[in-house]
C-alpha cells in the first residue's frame, strides 16, 4: 500500500471510529425481540421460586456476555401467556456487544436460541435510544385472544385457544366491543378494584373482531379478539374476553355500570391465559435502530 492509500485508509478508519462511538452514545442499549410460549413458565418476571422469561434470558445473556446480566422489558405478561413481539433491552449493552468478535456478533441471535429454553426465541437484534422509557415511549401494544366455537374440542389447537361450545350472539360481542374503545377507567376489568393509589384509565384505540373458519372441522370457527392500547391494567384483556364470551352466551352485563362503578365483581369470568398473546409492540422510529 502506498503512502497516501495508507493516509486514506487510516482516515476512513478514524471517521468510522468516531461514527461508531457517536451511534454508541446515541444509542447505547442493546434492544431484543423475543417470542415465547408461556406455558411452562410462571409469568415473565423474576420470581424467586418459580421458573420465568425474564431469568431464563438473564442466564442465557450471562453465558454469551460471561457476566451477570440484568435486563429490563416493556411488558409484563402474566403466568401462561405467550408473545410475539416482548422487547427487552441491557442498559448500556451495545458497549458489551461491541467487544465481542465479528462473528460471534454476526451469530449472537443464533447462539441466544441454541442455548435458551426451546420455549422463547429472539428473532431481532435493536440499539435503542439513551432517550428511550418503555412507560413513555410505547404508543401502543397489541393484545391476541384466540377462541375455539365448535360442539368439539380441536386437539391441535388446544394448546393456543379457549373452547367454547358455543352457539355465540356475535351481534351482541361486537355491540359490546364499542363500548369499551377510547379512554375509560378499566378497573372493573383489573385482577382487583381494590385501590391502589394508581389510575384505571387507559385507551383502547381498537378492539378488533375477527372470525376464520377452521380448515377442516365442520360447523367450527376461530374468534380472535385484538386489543391494541395505549396500556393495559393486570388482567385487563382476559376479563374483558371473558365479559364478552358471557354476554355472547346470554349471561347480562351492563358494561356501562362496570366502567362507572369500577366494580371487578360486576365484570365476567376471567378467561385463562394460554390463549392470549401479547402479538406486536409499537415503539416509534427515532427511538431505535435494527442491529444488522
Amino acid at each position: 500500500m502506498g503512502f497516501w492509500s495508507r493516509i486514506v485508509h487510516g482516515l476512513v478508519k478514524k471517521t468510522s471510529n468516531y461514527k461508531a462511538i457517536a451511534t454508541q452514545k446515541r444509542f447505547p442499549h442493546l434492544g431484543i425481540r423475543l417470542s415465547y410460549r408461556g406455558k411452562s413458565f410462571s409469568g415473565f418476571q423474576w420470581q424467586k421460586n418459580a421458573p420465568s422469561i425474564q431469568a431464563e434470558v438473564e442466564r442465557t445473556l450471562g453465558i454469551l456476555f460471561r457476566r451477570n446480566i440484568r435486563i429490563s422489558f416493556t411488558s409484563r405478561t402474566d403466568a401462561g401467556v405467550n408473545a410475539y413481539d416482548q422487547w427487552i433491552f441491557v442498559r448500556n449493552g451495545l458497549r458489551l456487544f461491541r467487544k465481542l468478535s465479528k462473528l460471534q456478533q454476526k451469530k449472537f441471535l443464533i447462539s441466544f436460541n441454541a442455548i435458551s429454553s426451546k420455549e422463547i426465541m429472539a428473532w431481532q437484534l435493536l440499539r435503542l435510544s439513551s432517550k428511550f422509557q418503555p412507560k413513555e415511549n410505547i404508543k401502543w401494544k397489541e393484545y391476541e385472544y384466540r377462541i375455539l366455537v365448535s360442539p368439539f374440542e380441536d386437539p391441535l389447537s388446544k394448546d393456543y385457544t379457549w373452547w367454547i361450545r358455543g352457539p355465540l350472539n356475535l351481534k351482541i360481542i361486537r355491540q359490546s366491543a364499542k363500548l369499551l374503545t377510547g379512554e375509560h377507567d378499566f378497573t372493573g376489568f383489573a385482577k382487583s378494584s381494590r385501590a391502589s393509589g394508581r389510575s384505571g384509565v387507559r385507551k383502547i384505540i381498537a378492539l378488533r373482531i375477527l372470525i376464520q373458519k377452521h380448515p377442516i372441522l365442520a360447523r367450527t370457527y376461530f374468534l380472535i379478539f385484538r386489543f391494541r392500547a395505549t396500556g393495559f391494567l393486570h388482567h385487563m384483556a382476559r376479563n374483558i374476553t371473558g365479559t364478552l364470551i358471557d354476554l355472547g352466551l346470554g349471561k347480562r352485563h351492563d358494561l356501562s355500570e362496570i366502567l362507572r362503578v369500577k366494580d371487578r365483581k360486576l365484570s365476567g369470568r376471567n378467561a385463562p391465559p394460554h390463549a392470549l398473546s401479547l402479538f406486536r409492540t409499537y415503539v416509534e422510529d427515532r427511538f431505535f435502530q435494527v442491529l444488522g
